[in-house]
């Protein structure tokens, strides 16, 4: 499963994408980046601030992040 979704991320390098943070205690956050680099546990996001995040691909296989296209 999560070979899966590391192929789906190294796809959508360098594509705008749209991507929702669902946090602890009902924290939900919408923002605008790019898949900058994926490694073997971790994929970066560089949002339009130019500030960086990195989650890894367990976030998505559990929905703490998610890629909204």
């Amino acid at each position: 499963m999560l070979s899966k979704i590391r192929e789906d991320v190294f796809r959508q390098i360098g594509m705008k994408k749209k991507f929702q943070f669902n946090g602890s205690r009902n924290l939900i956050e919408e923002f605008d980046g790019i898949i900058t680099e994926t490694f073997d546990n971790v994929f970066l996001i560089k949002m339009e601030t130019g500030s960086v995040r990195c989650y890894s691909y367990n976030d998505l296989l559990i929905g703490t992040i998610v890629i909204l296209k």
